[in-house]
């Protein structure tokens, strides 16, 4: 409700500068009116003593101060409000602009939020996807890790990696496998270099399912990019593994979206534009001490040392996440973690809350390692 003159008293004094001050008292002897479920007079508001007082709308207010009572009449208690102000004009030329202002803000339109699609690289890009040490056919409690569980875990890994890198442009899909794919290498229980294996299954059944979920494997990648895949040898499965590699090359040798390397060569090597891979398992009991791999790589690739600017080593065995370690030459040498849960000999060393997860990893033609992916198992075990 709009209070007019006859409720109020106006007061104006003229101040230094051009300033206003303005005052409303209330008349309490005419009838107060309903405001908000009161009965009140007076002015209530900054924008009603504006209007009363016929305060140009260029001028802004620099101090309001509202003040209120209560009186009483026939009809009973009601509220007298009384209010002052100062008012001060325009700065020179600010005028102008608060109209321009005002004027843009009429006609400025009104647009709802953009939904805008994610991002995508342009650019071509190999994806690789390491999960070493899978350690199939280790039996770790039935319900912890078993032939179901490891399998499983490897396949749900590969999705989400997948997933991740799915806003890139994947021309290739680089997939190390072995390096302790298997838990085993021979019909007795051991390892390749003859340490027994308590907790380890049949070695001809764990043969058969590591081949059966590598083909799950390659058959789910295939799906997004051509792929190559590299059988690295592990410490426990040296042999079975490049064997398993000749079974799976065998298998895709009339795909033309596969490719094998199964080698005998203990370790393998990937160029892709800018960038020269090593791929290891990094047991040095077994193989190459760390410190002589960048020279084994320039050794084993001359061409492809001197044509390349980024150069890495991927390795496995300690089942665990380390820090890139920049070695001689420059050359990046960085150990893998695990999926697989700890065994008895694991909680023993104290290596049983190494962070379980796998790594994957976009590798751009000129810029060489530009993302790295990772998944974690949670909750770990």
């Amino acid at each position: 409700m709009s209070v007019s003159k006859t409720q109020v008293v106006i007061d104006k004094k003229n101040l230094d500068k051009g300033r206003i001050e303005v005052s409303a008292t209330p008349i309490v002897q005419n009838v107060p009116v309903l405001l908000s479920g009161q009965r009140t007079i007076g002015i209530v508001s900054e924008e009603e003593l504006r209007s009363v007082a016929g305060v140009p709308d260029n001028y802004t207010t620099e101090v309001f101060k509202p003040n209120s009572w209560i009186q009483q009449d026939k009809e009973g208690p009601f509220i007298a409000y009384q209010a002052k102000a100062t008012f001060k004009p325009p700065e020179p030329g600010e005028g102008a602009v608060n109209d321009l202002l005002i004027e843009l803000g009429k006609r400025s339109p009104r647009v709802s939020k953009i939904k805008r699609a994610v991002a995508r690289d342009k650019s071509k890009n190999m994806l690789e996807i390491s999960i070493p040490d899978l350690h199939l056919g280790s039996i770790i409690e039935p319900n912890i890790w078993n032939y179901d569980i490891a399998s499983s875990t490897f396949m749900w890994a590969i999705e989400e990696l997948l997933a991740m890198a799915s806003q890139y442009q994947i021309e290739e899909i680089l997939f190390p496998c072995g390096s302790d794919f298997l838990h085993t290498d021979t019909q007795n229980g051991t390892t390749t270099r003859g340490t027994y294996l308590q907790d380890s299954g049949d070695f001809q059944y764990s043969f058969k399912r590591g081949v059966d979920l590598l083909i799950e494997a390659i058959d789910r990648l295939k799906e997004v990019a051509p792929v190559n895949v590299l059988c690295v040898p592990g410490n426990h499965d040296y042999n079975s593994i490049i064997h398993m590699g000749q079974v799976i090359e065998a298998y895709y040798r009339n795909d033309s979206n596969v490719t094998v390397d199964a080698d005998r060569r203990p370790y393998k090597f990937k160029r892709y534009g800018n960038s020269l891979i090593g791929y290891e398992h990094g047991c040095e009991k077994s193989g190459p001490k760390m410190t002589t791999l960048p020279a084994l790589m320039a050794n084993e690739n001359p061409q492809d040392w001197a044509e390349t600017k980024y150069r890495e080593w991927h390795l496995g065995d300690r089942h665990r996440q380390g820090a890139v370690t920049f070695a001689d030459q420059g050359v990046a040498i960085e150990y893998l973690p695990s999926l697989t849960a700890s065994n008895e000999w694991m909680t023993k060393k104290g290596y049983n809350h190494q962070r379980r997860a796998a790594l994957a990893f976009v590798w751009d033609k000129i810029r060489g390692p530009v993302v790295r992916l990772q998944v974690n198992v949670v909750p770990q075990i």
